[in-house]
């Protein structure tokens, strides 16, 4: 088997096209020009018959060439055949990105919930961990009685409501109850009025 160089001769007019001469070149049998139009479903790129076919069983290479013109689809869909792995790699970053930041505001509302809840907290300042404080019953006062809140503060069992004091009236009043108390009077009446 020998290969040598395509000529004119090892090509022959392709269906639907003619040559009007027997040297001349082949056109489309209906006397239209040929249609480029890509077809309805294309898949990345499409073939357009020049109107010759080598001829079968011939094995030129090179030379004269009138194989089917290769174009490319017009559209997305060539942007997505040939770019499907961009596309792919650009939709997973794009997921790990949102699950990156769902995940890092649930666990910052993690830790605050848990930290809220932690004994010994040093977010907590000193003041607020007065407002943590439970007594067990009205009118008993906390060992630190001099430096809580609570010792400016008298309760009324007729009111529910706790009223402020001053501490000197409230050293005046204790004077008056014992007093009272060696004169023979219980004194606690005195001290909550």
């Amino acid at each position: 088997m020998e290969y040598c160089t395509c000529t004119e001769d090892d090509w022959e007019c392709d269906a639907g096209f003619v040559r009007k001469t027997e040297d001349g070149p082949c056109v489309r049998a209906d006397g239209k020009q040929i249609d480029y139009t890509p077809p309805v479903v294309c898949d990345n790129e499409y073939e357009v018959s020049q109107g010759y076919r080598r001829i079968a069983g011939d094995t030129c290479y090179g030379g004269v060439d009138h194989s089917p013109l290769r174009l490319q689809c017009p559209g997305f869909k060539v942007l997505a055949k040939t770019n499907k792995t961009l596309l792919i790699a650009l939709l997973v970053i794009i997921f790990v990105l949102v699950s990156v930041i769902v995940n890092a505001r649930w666990i910052a509302s993690v830790k605050e919930a848990v930290g809220g809840l932690l004994a010994g907290s040093t977010s907590r300042s000193a003041k607020s961990d007065r407002d943590y404080i439970k007594y067990g019953s009205l009118g008993k006062a906390p060992e630190s009685a001099e430096e809580d809140h609570f010792s400016q503060v008298v309760f009324d069992d007729e009111e529910s409501q706790a009223e402020k004091i001053d501490e000197e009236k409230v050293a005046a009043k204790e004077l008056k109850a014992k007093a009272a108390k060696k004169s023979g009077g219980s004194g606690q009446s005195d001290l909550l009025n």
